[in-house]
């Protein structure tokens, strides 16, 4: 469980620095902490995950935006999505205004633990592949 003495930023650098992963950038905007790590891909690409937060705040969010052409944004795509979301628990996966197409996992941060913590980056990453392969 969360310690309550803690700030939720220290909380999660603890969390980083156990796991032994470096965060690329960590900044404060508009009173949310957007922190950034590149994550190694199973086809030797790379992909950056956002971890997104506020002090006191109720929800924890890991995202990271699948690289989809263009191109192959049409109703199949869309198709594809709608069964994943259904199909799936704890990841969703969906689609931003821009077209983007993105992965994510929200869970509460009052109650993170370090377990969870490292449970929701694995499972984000080990999706992104997943759904990588069936959505290009």
């Amino acid at each position: 469980m969360n310690s309550t003495n803690k700030g939720s930023k220290i909380l999660i650098d603890e969390f980083l620095e156990k796991f032994q992963w470096k965060a690329h950038s960590s900044i404060l905007k508009d009173d949310q902490w957007i922190i950034t790590l590149i994550v190694d891909l199973e086809d030797k690409g790379e992909t950056k995950i956002l971890v997104k937060f506020t002090e006191g705040g109720k929800w924890i969010y890991f995202s990271s935006r699948l690289e989809i052409d263009k191109s192959t944004r049409n109703e199949e795509l869309y198709k594809k999505l709608l069964t994943i979301n259904y199909t799936t628990t704890l990841t969703k996966i969906g689609m931003a205004p821009s077209g983007n197409v993105y992965v994510m996992i929200e869970l509460p941060l009052p109650e993170i633990d370090y377990s969870e913590f490292v449970s929701a980056l694995r499972r984000l990453v080990n999706d992104y592949n997943k759904y990588k392969k069936e959505l290009t």
